[in-house]
């Protein structure tokens, strides 16, 4: 390449090669490539001849609409960790040994369902915790901030006298 520059070639015809060296051999593929480019290009060009022809008898239809801009969402909802939908063979595994299946509007709606359930148990609580000062069960229950393990249910949390650390209401 250098000696090319340096003798100031200006076509590739007087660039001097042997039999084996590797420009000519790269040249050659790049004038195929070229070739077969200006074949394509007339193959599409001989396609476009009959469209053109016949365009007032063809019907254009747009199947969408320009895309309309809708606002951000803002969901306030926290997101729910779920092992159950991390990857779809576990979801499939699950469907399979449950026996839901989908092939049915009745099926279809029965899996569903149970799905639902599946969901809604597996994200809520499986703690029963129970009052540290009455010994009953809380469905609303209020947790010590400093004290390892204190709760009190709501009954307790507004009775005097106050608990002498911070409570507050854990969201389930």
């Amino acid at each position: 390449m250098q000696d090319c520059l340096d003798n100031q070639i200006q076509t590739v015809l007087y660039i001097p090669y042997f039999d084996g060296d590797y420009w000519p051999i790269m040249i050659e593929n790049y004038i195929e490539k070229l070739d077969q480019e200006d074949r394509r290009k007339q193959e599409v060009e001989d396609l476009d001849d009959p469209i053109e022809s016949e365009h007032p008898a063809f019907f254009v239809i747009r199947f969408h609409n320009e895309i309309p801009s809708h606002p951000a969402v803002n969901d306030i909802n926290d997101l729910i960790e779920c092992d159950l939908m991390d990857t779809g063979n576990v979801f499939l595994s699950f469907a399979c040994d449950k026996n839901y299946e989908f092939s049915s509007l009745r099926r279809a709606k029965f899996s569903t369902m149970g799905l639902l359930y599946e969901l809604h148990t597996s994200t809520t609580e499986k703690f029963i915790y129970s009052c540290n000062t009455c010994r009953q069960q809380c469905d609303i229950r209020y947790h010590c901030t400093i004290c390892e393990d204190f709760d009190l249910c709501e009954k307790c949390y507004n009775m005097k006298p106050k608990h002498e650390h911070n409570m507050e209401r854990p969201i389930s």
